[in-house]
């Protein structure tokens, strides 16, 4: 007998985020996600389907945000590398330019963190005093 596991959303960056709202708790999805190579599983939990959070803190998930009616909850899946995901409920400054040459060209970047790779303007942000830049 097949059992069942959550179907969640998948995201732009190979994650899954699950709502306690659309799917009813099940226990054998991380096996799954963890054998697929997803990176990151969120749990957005409805505060009426608060019984879910020990169960899910019993199996390595951390809490990242909440709202007046959720809380949401995360794992990082590859062993391989440590999260990078960004703390919530923080400021970042951001900057972009715009860079000429003598020929008149503007030089751009390519991006290579999303399900396609595309040109944008050079620009960063800095998050707790450490510039980050692409």
């Amino acid at each position: 007998m097949a059992s069942k596991t959550f179907e969640g959303v998948l995201d732009r960056y190979n994650g899954i985020t699950v709502d306690s709202q659309k799917e009813q708790c099940e226990t054998k999805s991380l096996q799954k996600w963890d054998t697929e190579g997803r990176r990151c599983i969120w749990f957005k939990i409805n505060i009426k389907d608060a019984t879910w959070i020990p169960i899910l803190a019993n199996e390595g998930f951390n809490f990242h945000h909440s709202g007046e009616s959720f809380v949401t909850l995360f794992k990082w899946l590859p062993k391989d590398s440590t999260s990078n995901l960004p703390p919530i409920c923080h400021t970042s400054i951001g900057v972009g330019g715009l860079v000429f040459n003598d020929n008149n060209q503007i030089l751009v970047v390519m991006e290579q963190l999303y399900d396609y790779p595309h040109w944008k303007l050079p620009g960063g942000y800095v998050e707790k005093g450490m510039l980050k830049h692409s």
